[in-house]
């Protein structure tokens, strides 16, 4: 990692008082590197696969370390437990093996290995009750890709396989040749699309299914393995906004129209007996996040919808066809809904019992072949672990489920934070809802003992806010900040999904990307000051990504906050936004639906993009800001250029790194600077360079 400082490069380690309480007090103690280490470095589950008989468990576990600037990544394979057994010690399976996915009706599954001269094969299998592995010798073409799908009754494999095609010369033809082309279709790049191949196990053979100018973004196999449904792109680079289902059979072929409607229709699923296919589909009314749950028959016909849903994603079919459970995003994670195919009924499937508040759920993985599921549970303070569950015949949960993994049985940060769902109106009586962690000991008898200082995070997209715990992200921070005593505000503004359409599609209805949904954020700023939750003389403000522009908003339109964390920001100038647009094209639904231009070339709308863009009024802030950025960010410059010409405190940072941290060092030391200069504004604490130290004094001291 290597780090361009425009801010103070020393750095000491700074012991906070305690509050009260062993877990909270012993957290408070500890340094903001050793908490930040502690965050970074907790093991991370995921990928938790459950064999079709429910006796064996794949999974994979990343360990990060701040000290050697790596991520190790391990998958292991473990035997379930029997009644009331422990688990028995799991097998770490060679580094080799990629995307393993379980063979139905077996002990085995194949995975994506590296073909090397002597065996050119990319695909083998693996029985867990032996561990012995065989790779499985190809007759034709190896696909190169990344997926792969198992047919139902395991005798064939899908793979998906990218193919680039030439370039082809798009826009208005003279007789001089191509006047301009289109922005949004690339035309002078290749197009990457993906072909199908399906591998006969038995005898090793390997056939290209599908014609090769098939955009295919996805496909599901039928349950009597004779034909695939396919999700087709229409539009060359739609991203997939313009997504159609086909038919093909398992020989190839030629493809048949199953779906055709304007927009997105795609993540197909069959039904058991194969008379069904239910997908998530907008109905022919395209816009950017949504799919409604949807069914069709697979002979064809009328389209059965179950508008209302949001975006839901096909989980599983009940065993009589009758019904299909759909995933979907809700109150801060992934909820469950089943739909009644004939009834058109619509059945919340809850979620199994916890021991602490609101945990998140992911990853679920259901035996096919027993009543029984695994599935990823955490909390804001709580990291991930494995966890076993019993599910009825209509896949609802049975009974409370059983903890299978123990990663973090020592993590000292666990029941420091108190996490809650709370609400309150925005200017308009618009109800928005947030996550508020806060120290555990600050509470007695369900009440803030007194009022904290306070941190508002934004958090990217706008997507949803998790309730997970987010480990070397930008929620990482979150949690160290309650930890140390913050009361930490992490608001679902307008434009996030979670809390029903009006919230969701908020930017595109008042046409407005930072300003409205700053409101949300200041509401519930003021919420939590009446509430006497938060010190109004003690507020900070930060963000990363869409985040860091609207925390960098905020900061142009008032001075109540003391201090101000800008992680990756997006546009300075938000008129940026408004040139790429092109009728008909995802770029439209982008602008429309994520930024709120419905005209981009609406005077009226270029003028709300002026006022709502922090680079433009920048002559307005007086909140000291620390800025964050990775090398080649062009909003760097304008961030910095003004702060620095309006002499507002600031630091700077550059990381080589991602938009999204990858590396733990840089993740660390971002955390604990972002910490650290919370601290100084906020609390006084002094700040690590005592040079600086004495300069943000007087200018502190001058306003």
């Amino acid at each position: 990692m290597n780090r361009l400082a425009c801010g103070p490069a020393a750095r000491v380690l700074i012991t906070c008082a305690a509050i009260s309480a062993m877990a909270t007090a012993q957290a408070q103690q500890r340094s903001v590197d050793e908490l930040a280490r502690i965050i970074i470095e907790a093991p991370v589950v995921k990928d938790v696969q459950l064999g079709p008989d429910g006796k064996w468990l794949i999974y994979s576990v990343s360990r990060a370390s701040v000290a050697e600037n790596r991520t190790a990544h391990a998958q292991w394979l473990q035997r379930m437990p029997q009644g009331a057994s422990a688990m028995s010690p799991p097998v770490q399976l060679p580094a080799a093996i990629r995307s393993p996915r379980w063979r139905p009706g077996t002990r085995t599954f194949g995975y994506l290995r590296q073909p090397t001269e002597e065996q050119k094969s990319n695909f083998a299998l693996y029985d867990a009750d032996s561990g012995a592995s065989r790779v499985v010798t190809l007759q034709g073409p190896v696909p190169v890709g990344r997926d792969f799908k198992w047919s139902p009754r395991g005798n064939f494999v899908a793979f998906s396989g990218e193919l680039t095609l030439p370039a082809k010369a798009s826009g208005l033809q003279t007789d001089r040749g191509v006047l301009y082309s289109a922005w949004n279709r690339f035309a002078d790049r290749p197009e990457r699309v993906n072909r199908v191949f399906v591998l006969d196990i038995a005898s090793g053979k390997v056939e290209q299914i599908t014609p090769d100018d098939l955009r295919v973004t996805d496909f599901a196999w039928s349950p009597d393995e004779a034909r695939l449904a396919l999700v087709v792109d229409r539009q060359v680079q739609s991203y997939g906004t313009q997504t159609d289902i086909m038919l093909i059979d398992r020989q190839g072929g030629a493809p048949r129209e199953l779906v055709t409607q304007t927009g997105k229709d795609n993540e197909p699923l069959w039904s058991p007996d194969g008379r069904w296919i239910a997908f998530s589909s907008q109905a022919g009314k395209p816009d950017y996040f949504h799919g409604w749950p949807a069914v069709i028959s697979a002979a064809g016909g009328s389209i059965t919808t179950f508008p209302g849903a949001g975006k839901a994603t096909p989980f599983r079919w009940s065993a009589d066809s009758r019904r299909v459970i759909y995933g979907m995003r809700s109150e801060f994670t992934q909820a469950y809904a089943q739909f009644d195919i004939r009834t058109r009924k619509v059945r919340s499937v809850p979620a199994w019992a916890s021991d602490f508040a609101i945990p998140n759920d992911s990853n679920l993985s259901i035996a096919k072949d027993a009543n029984i599921a695994v599935f990823i549970r955490s909390a804001v303070s709580v990291p991930t672990e494995i966890y076993m569950g019993r599910i009825d015949a209509a896949g609802f949960p049975v009974g409370a489920p059983r903890k299978l993994s123990n990663f973090s049985a020592d993590f000292p940060l666990a029941g420091s934070v108190r996490s809650q769902i709370v609400s309150w109106r925005s200017r308009d009586g618009m109800t928005i809802h947030g996550l508020l962690n806060t120290p555990a000991a600050a509470w007695t008898n369900e009440a803030i003992t007194k009022p904290l200082p306070a941190l508002v995070t934004v958090t990217g997209g706008p997507s949803m806010v998790s309730r997970k715990f987010a480990g070397d992200t930008w929620g990482g921070l979150e949690l160290a900040a309650a930890v140390r005593g913050y009361a930490v505000l992490v608001p679902n503004s307008r434009g996030r999904p979670g809390y029903g359409d009006a919230v969701h599609f908020g930017i595109r209805d008042a046409k407005s990307y930072i300003g409205v949904p700053y409101t949300d954020v200041i509401g519930g700023v003021e919420h939590l000051i009446q509430g006497g939750i938060a010190d109004a003389d003690r507020l900070a403000i930060g963000g990363h990504s869409y985040g860091g522009t609207l925390a960098a908003y905020a900061i142009t339109q008032t001075d109540r906050f003391k201090s101000a964390l800008v992680y990756e920001p997006g546009s300075a100038d938000l008129t940026a936004y408004a040139y790429p647009t092109e009728r008909g094209t995802w770029s439209e639904l982008l602008s429309r639906d994520l930024v709120g231009v419905h005209d981009a070339r609406d005077p009226a709308q270029i003028a709300r993009l002026i006022e709502e863009s922090p680079g433009l009024h920048a002559r307005r802030i007086k909140t000291p800001t620390l800025l964050s950025f990775r090398p080649g960010n062009k909003e760097s410059a304008k961030f910095y250029s003004a702060l620095r010409y309006l002499n507002v405190p600031f630091a700077m940072f550059v990381y080589d790194d991602d938009h999204v941290f990858t590396h733990p060092g840089a993740a660390s030391d971002h955390m604990t600077r972002s910490l650290e200069w919370t601290d100084r504004w906020v609390r006084g604490i002094d700040w690590p360079d005592a040079g600086r130290a004495a300069e943000y004094e007087s200018w502190q001291h001058d306003r």
